[in-house]
This record gives structure tokens, C-alpha cells and sequence, in this order.
């Protein structure tokens, strides 16, 4: 997510922040009992991160305080404490635990949040509760304050948070690689990935190389028409693409590693190949693909939320994916010892491996048997996508 998103979608979380809360001024303890101006907070953080969430938590009560006088001065600083805690707490939570299922790290994310912001705002409430009068704030006001009046406003935050962040996973506004802090985690994979395919290329498919036929067998079933844009994913030595040549198609072809990509512009049946090094978790493109093909390099994509999101970018809308093995699971997980350790990650049955991409992609095919591997995904349209994902 860019910082231009964050930035305008944070803008309108502080919009709904002070209008929310007006519309339930007119009910008697509603702010108290409903805590509308929690719910902007939370989703800030959740989806634009903790620094963009604190943002909106700072200055949501403070313009409130300005237009409306709610909360009022006595309020306004733990109150500030405790919207800021809600932001920081669940955005990093978010970030930083993942148990490999969306909705429960939102979940545990939205709790940690709401626990911490209660317990700093109760806190700051105390040190400051009527100008120093500690002794007028107990226990019983802390917990009534917190954890009773309030509870209508925590269970509706239970329900619309995780669904206001689950449709913007659906719609792609909210991907995997926005739940990094930084981008470290992808500058050491894509070290770990080069040195290892660097050390590789001499050999790589020199004892098994694939005849036209066997790449016609393998191609034959995918919609590739004549100026279909194509992309060639982690290429190694361009085996695929003068086939591709071949059916008219215009490619643009990557690869984390140099060595393979001098390896294939060598190659004198690959003129017409646009080759470049790039990483695909970060490789950006000017154009939308009809066709992203993914060859016997699939294991190598550690984080398969994360290769599903890019290649959900790169693809127009009905744009196809395809990840294709010439050999059978067993086989290829057998390829994958000790050497790369690091580097690769054991093929799951297709069954399983689709889950990540069954929001935002049709099944076109999902072939494990001892013959070979495939799965093939074609990339919902937006009107079907809204559709889905509407409340």
C-alpha cells in the first residue's frame, strides 16, 4: 500500500472519527456506552499501520474537542492515551503476529489493542482524574468505565473491524506485504534467493532440458493468444520463453538471480524477450498482464499470501496465473534437501495451496496426480469482487 493510500484512506478515518461520534451525541451517555470514535481508530491502525493509525488517534479527539467540546477537557488526555494505544498496540500486533489465518490475527491484533488502550487510558485517567484527586478514581470506576458501560461499543468493534478488514483483503487494498514493518524481510529473502540460483546457473535443466513437445504439453491448455502480455516468473534460463515467442506472445521475462538472466539472454531463440532482474515481491510493471506463468519455481515463493497478492496486481481483470511443474509433488519436494534449506518451501497438495488465491481467483485447473502439478487461476473481475464482498 503506498503512502498516498495510507495517507488518504487515514484521512477518512479521522472524517468518520468526529462525524461518527456527532450522530450519537444526540443520545443520552451514547459516546460512553457505543464508543463510536473507537472504531475509525482501530481500523486505522489495523490496516494503514501504527504510525498512520496514531495519527488519526491524536488528532481525531483533539479536532472533536474543537467542533463539538466532546470529550471534554478533562477527558480529552486519557482519552487521547487510550485511542493512541488502540492504534499502536493492534497495528504492531497485527504485524508482528501471524498464526497463518487472517481473521484470527485480526482478531488477536483487536484484542491486544483494546486491552492495552484501556489499561494506559485507565492509567492517565487516574494520574489525572479531576485535576490530581487520585483518590476520587477506584477500581470500580476503572472497571465500570472500561470493561461495563463500554460493552456494547467493544462487541460491535468485535463485528465490524474484522469485517471492514476482511473486505479490504478481498479487494486487494489491504495485501500481505503491508504487514511487514519493513522491507528487510524481503531485501534477506531476495540475498538468500540470488546467491543460491547465482551458484545453480551453470547446471540449471542441463540434464533435463524440455523438448517443444513436452513444453506444447505442458503450455497447451493456457489462453495464449497472439500480443497476449506475458510474464515469465523467476525464468532461470528462459526454457519457456521462445515457445512463447512462438505463439506471437510479447514477454516480459524475471529472475532474482544475474547469472540466469545473462544464461538466457545467450540464448539466441529468446530475441524478443524483455529480460530484467527483479524480485517479484517487488517487481513493478507499466502494463497489466494477461498471463503470469509461473514454472517449476513455485517452492521458492516463501510467503504464498504474498506471491497471491503480486500476482493479482500484475493481472488484468480475467488476466490468468499459472503454476506448472513437469513432474509430481513427491518428486519435486524431493528435489529440495538440505542445500536449500532457506530458500524453498515443500509443495502442499493443490488442494490446499489454492485456499490463498479462492478469494480473488477462479479455479482453472488444480492437477496433482503422479503425472505432473499444475494449478490455473483467472483473476476475478472488480464488478464480481464488489459483488462478493459487498455487506
Amino acid at each position: 500500500m503506498s503512502n498516498t493510500k495510507k495517507t488518504v484512506f487515514a484521512a477518512m478515518m479521522l472524517a468518520v472519527g468526529i462525524l461518527l461520534p456527532m450522530a450519537f451525541h444526540a443520545i443520552p451517555n451514547a459516546g460512553a456506552t457505543f464508543a463510536p470514535m473507537h472504531l475509525p481508530v482501530f481500523i486505522a491502525g489495523i490496516i494503514c499501520g501504527p504510525f498512520y493509525g496514531a495519527l488519526v488517534a491524536t488528532v481525531c479527539p483533539l479536532l472533536s474537542f474543537v467542533f463539538t467540546g466532546m470529550p471534554t477537557a478533562a477527558y480529552l488526555p486519557n482519552m487521547t492515551v487510550e485511542l493512541l494505544c488502540y492504534s499502536v498496540f493492534s497495528g504492531l500486533s497485527f504485524r508482528l503476529i501471524k498464526t497463518k489465518r487472517f481473521l484470527p490475527d485480526v482478531y488477536i491484533a483487536l484484542v491486544i489493542g483494546m486491552l492495552s488502550g484501556r489499561a494506559f487510558g485507565g492509567l492517565t485517567a487516574y494520574l489525572m482524574y479531576l485535576g490530581g484527586n487520585r483518590s476520587a478514581y477506584s477500581w470500580t470506576a476503572f472497571y465500570t468505565a472500561y470493561f461495563v458501560t463500554c460493552l456494547p461499543g467493544a462487541a460491535i468493534q468485535l463485528v465490524v473491524v474484522p469485517a471492514v478488514t476482511e473486505v479490504a483483503r478481498r479487494t486487494g487494498f489491504l495485501r500481505e506485504s503491508d504487514r511487514f514493518i519493513s522491507d528487510k524481510h524481503y531485501r534477506d529473502n531476495a540475498d538468500r534467493q540470488k546467491k543460491f540460483f547465482d551458484g545453480l546457473a551453470p547446471e540449471w535443466r542441463s540434464a533435463c532440458a524440455l523438448t517443444d513437445g513436452k513444453i506444447d504439453e505442458l503450455l497447451g491448455g493456457i489462453n495464449l493468444t497472439r500480443d497476449s502480455r506475458v510474464l515469465d516468473v523467476a525464468c532461470g534460463k528462459g526454457v519457456l520463453d521462445s515457445y512463447l515467442l512462438s505463439r506471437g506472445c510479447r514477454v516480459d521475462a524475471i529472475d532474482v538471480s544475474e547469472t540466469m538472466i545473462e544464461l538466457a539472454r545467450k540464448d539466441t531463440k529468446n530475441a524478443g524477450v524483455n529480460f530484467s532482474v527483479a524480485d517479484f515481491y517487488r517487481f513493478d510493471a507499466d502494463v497489466k498482464y494477461d498471463t503470469v506463468i509461473v514454472f517449476d519455481a513455485y517452492p521458492h515463493f516463501l510467503n504464498r499470501r504474498l506471491f497471491a497478492d503480486k500476482a493479482f496486481d500484475l493481472l488484468r481483470d480475467g488476466g490468468e496465473l499459472w503454476i506448472i511443474f513437469d513432474e509430481n509433488r513427491e518428486k519435486i519436494n524431493g528435489h529440495h534437501g538440505a542445500a536449500s534449506a532457506g530458500v524453498t518451501a515443500g509443495l502442499k497438495p493443490a488442494a490446499e495451496e489454492i485456499k490463498v488465491y479462492k478469494n480473488r481467483f477462479d479455479i482453472l485447473d488444480a492437477t496433482d496426480d503422479e503425472i505432473g502439478y499444475t494449478i490455473g487461476l483467472k483473476k476475478k473481475t472488480r464488478a464480481k469482487n464488489r459483488k462478493k464482498n459487498s455487506f
